[in-house]
């Protein structure tokens, strides 16, 4: 299932990976991918897992704090 992730790693720079989307290529339930994928979110510096639209993703925070300080032109220190 790992493996799934690296592959679609790319769109850890653009958008995200769905949880939904990985359990679908893994042939899993959802309920099963969902606390895996979490926990590694937890594990891997960079990432995190939320909910959003009811379905939980997998993306890469700088990435959204980028764009979060380059909306407003401020810091967040």
């Amino acid at each position: 299932m790992l493996e799934l992730i690296e592959q679609h790693k790319i769109d850890l720079l653009t958008s995200g990976i769905t949880i939904d989307k990985i359990a679908d290529k893994a042939e899993l339930p959802l309920a099963f991918v969902e606390p895996i994928v979490s926990e590694y979110a937890r594990q891997t510096p960079g990432l995190s897992a939320k909910r959003l639209d009811g379905r939980l993703v997998l993306f890469r925070e700088s990435s959204i704090l980028s764009d979060a300080d380059g909306d407003s032109g401020g810091s967040m220190g």
